[in-house]
């Protein structure tokens, strides 16, 4: 596999292109999958329309918009050079509004990410390496990598008919990236070699950033940056500075701010920040780049609309203005066998994510036997730990503190687990039980030994590990006692319906090895709430890391991502630069220390080596105690939306990669 850190699609040459050497990837193992784990996920490239004579034309309903004096014509919609996106299966026709499925509110980038993605550069869908123009017609980079120049498209506009232009990445660089009240925490690929990056607007069209190092790498960081999901907001290309202004005191009084913040309740002008810039809870008019449009914040009961975008940027090989689809409407429903009927019922055009294997014989009877009007399409999902145990190990219990610090009790409930009884009661056995390691389709950095690190099922060992902690002193019901004399008694936190199968049978487990286990489901958003504080015990969650997605090694415990608490305490201090929490120690400092490195290492070879070393500090340590994953999770579409690539979920979580050009969707009917 090659990366190409500057190649350009489409034959545009660059004044400076590096080529990486050359690793072999790592074939996929056997598994219940078959071919589905070497299908190729990657979408076809955009390129610039630079060769393009046609002339363009735009969706019925924007020319009537048009003739009604309510938009400007197309050619003053369009930049001069813009990206053509190659169809999946061929070219659409407009209009039609999708139904689609929303899980909950605390999850609405889930949609949003699927629905939208917008940067300077993207990578290409899949795991191939490369990367794509995108709102940036091109880009150089100089011989040694720490000048980096990026060139914007002639007449952006974002979806309000504002000039989309260098002014609005320097607000980000200067007013939030800077500013330690919206970004305590600055990405390490942000400032490598400690140095925050210098960016200059040489002109309205053409930004310039300055590393104090070589940063060769720096696409493949950049462009795991969320657009509009969770975490988004520090997205560079996702703050019109037009509009954001009046929501930062740079810009806008003291008293004005104040009085915004006392009227929404919220707690102070970085929540009303945020708040303006997450899609599900921004205001109306709120402009965005992406090819639809939210018509404002979601409602309580999860129902949210989605229009086209009239302004935007990119058209089909016809000169067809995308998006093909007019309207997506949202609707919420929470439980998964609800789901389930209601989209075999026909009640939701789009189903992703919360689809899962045990659903495929109910939806193919339905297709097969009752003449469904539904599409079945299977991606693999990469994540080897897509059902995981996660310990709290700063947690402020001091007893339990110690107990969960010891390597042997962390081996000791992996032992406890029947893996096999596991993968059967949640995905029908369409999972693969293991360790929540580097999966086998990562091309790179692949752990056999940490995925198979200690999953047989061994309650007798689990039980000589317990006891040479110490922990071989009974109550009268069998249940261990701790240092203290009080009953070993933990609580798991999980969000209501998340792999309930498969966490419910947790209890008998650990009972069985005489630790006592209570289960305690939640709704997403007090689930969340809850993986913040440092009284959590345990928590039940999934867990990818991967050569591309090294956020998920880290212990995520704040706001970016609430649902990796194994470490509470060290999670805050990560993500305020040392100003809140706890300093890590010993072999968690030096796994942080490495993840940091690898942001912004000189090649992909150290970027492996890097990761990998990180990998087995996590299989040495047991960190995260990974149950099942690598499991399928069917996308189910009606039969006549067409344009819907694969995705490859769980790997590369690029939101570019996951987006899969909504913007290329359409009806054929």
């Amino acid at each position: 596999m090659r990366l190409h850190i500057s190649k350009l699609v489409g034959g545009v040459v660059l004044s400076s292109t590096l080529t990486l050497s050359t690793l072999v990837p790592v074939t996929a193992q056997d598994g219940p999958f078959g071919d589905l784990m070497n299908q190729d996920f990657s979408t076809p490239y955009q390129r610039n329309a630079d060769d393009f004579s046609g002339d363009f034309s735009e969706a019925p309903m924007l020319t009537e918009m048009v003739e009604a004096g309510q938009l400007p014509p197309l050619a003053e919609r369009l930049p001069a050079n813009p990206p053509v996106v190659i169809p999946y299966e061929s070219e659409g026709r407009y209009g039609g509004n999708v139904v689609k499925h929303l899980h909950n509110l605390s999850l609405w980038w889930l949609a949003a990410r699927q629905l939208g993605h917008a940067d300077l550069v993207r990578q290409q869908a899949g795991n191939s390496g490369e990367f794509e123009v995108d709102l940036a017609e091109r880009w150089e980079v100089s011989d040694d990598s720490t000048v980096w120049t990026f060139y914007l498209r002639e007449g952006l506009r974002w979806s309000d008919g504002e000039p989309f232009t260098t002014a609005d990445l320097m607000f980000w660089y200067e007013h939030v990236l800077q500013n330690d009240n919206l970004m305590p925490g600055k990405p390490a690929y942000w400032r490598p070699g400690g140095e925050l990056v210098q960016m200059e607007a040489l002109d309205d069209l053409t930004i310039q950033l300055t590393f104090a190092q070589s940063h060769p790498l720096f696409l493949l960081g950049l462009t795991e940056e969320y657009s509009i999901s969770d975490g988004g907001w520090a997205n560079w290309a996702n703050q019109p500075a037009h509009y954001m202004r009046q929501f930062h005191p740079d810009f806008t009084s003291e008293d004005e701010l104040n009085a915004r913040v006392a009227e929404l309740g919220v707690g102070g002008w970085p929540d009303l920040y945020v708040r303006e810039v997450h899609a599900h809870t921004a205001s109306p008019g709120r402009p965005y780049m992406i090819p639809f449009v939210p018509d404002g914040p979601a409602a309580a009961d999860g129902q949210w609309n989605w229009t086209r975008n009239a302004y935007y940027y990119k058209v089909d090989e016809q000169g067809q203005q995308l998006p093909y689809l007019d309207t997506f409407e949202f609707v919420q429903i929470t439980d998964n066998q609800a789901l389930l009927l209601a989209t075999i019922g026909g009640e939701f055009d789009l189903v992703h994510t919360f689809m899962r294997a045990d659903s495929l014989p109910s939806i193919l009877d339905a297709i097969n036997n009752r003449g469904a009007e539904l599409q079945v399409i299977p991606n693999l999902n990469a994540k080897t730990g897509e059902v995981a145990i996660y310990m709290n190990y700063t947690v402020d219990d001091p007893a339990l503190r110690e107990i969960f610090n010891d390597v042997r009790f962390r081996q000791a409930v992996s032992l406890a687990v029947n893996r096999e009884e596991i993968s059967e009661a949640r995905f029908r056995g369409f999972s693969q039980p293991g360790q929540a390691g580097f999966p086998p389709v990562d091309p790179y950095v692949f752990d056999e030994e940490w995925v198979n690190a200690f999953i047989e099922y061994d309650p007798a060992e689990a039980n000589v590990l317990l006891d040479e902690m110490g922990l071989a002193e009974r109550d009268n019901e069998g249940f261990r006692l701790r240092s203290d004399g009080e009953r070993l008694t933990i609580i798991m936190e999980f969000r209501a319906g998340n792999h309930a199968q498969a966490i419910e049978l947790l209890p008998e487990y650990m009972a069985d090895v005489g630790i006592e286990l209570s289960l305690r489901p939640s709704a997403s958003a007090l689930y969340r709430e809850r993986t913040q504080d440092n009284s959590i015990q345990w928590a039940g969650w999934s867990m990818q890391p991967s050569f591309y997605s090294l956020w998920a090694l880290i212990p995520g415990a704040v706001d970016q991502t609430p649902h990796r608490p194994f470490g509470v305490l060290w999670s805050q201090w990560y993500y305020t630069d040392g100003a809140q929490g706890e300093e890590p120690t010993g072999d968690m400092r030096e796994m942080i220390d490495l993840v940091d490195a690898a942001q912004t290492a000189q090649s992909i070879e150290e970027r492996a080596e890097l990761v990998s070393a990180a990998g087995r500090l996590h299989r040495e340590n047991l960190w995260v105690i990974g149950l099942a994953g690598m499991d399928i999770r069917p996308h189910v579409a009606h039969s006549d939306l067409r344009n819907i690539p694969p995705a490859p979920y769980g790997l590369n979580t690029d939101p570019s990669a996951h987006s899969q050009y909504p913007e290329q969707w359409f009806w054929d009917r």
